[in-house]
């Protein structure tokens, strides 16, 4: 069993019942993306993405916000640049 509660988690039963438990969320997960309007290949690379968000370490987390705010600014800067150019034209 996989119970959450407030951002608790909680694993009961062998490690084979609690995977299958993981696979029957990831396969609703799926359903209810697609009944939302996704695609199955959206909603798949969305839980795909999920999964390997999860199971990055601390330093990956770090890393990738860092990367993430990077792109960001970059494309602020862009941006920014763009009206520059079309207020002075």
């Amino acid at each position: 069993m996989i119970k959450t509660n407030k951002g608790k988690l909680t694993f009961k039963g062998s490690i084979p019942e609690i995977l299958t438990d993981y696979s029957i969320v990831t396969k609703s997960l799926v359903k209810m993306l697609m009944e939302n309007g996704c695609s199955v290949e959206d909603a798949k690379n969305i839980v795909a993405e999920s999964h390997r968000v999860g199971t990055l370490t601390e330093e990956e987390v770090d890393l990738e916000v860092k990367d993430a705010l990077w792109n960001v600014l970059e494309r602020a800067q862009e941006e920014l640049r763009k009206e520059s150019v079309e207020e002075n034209e």
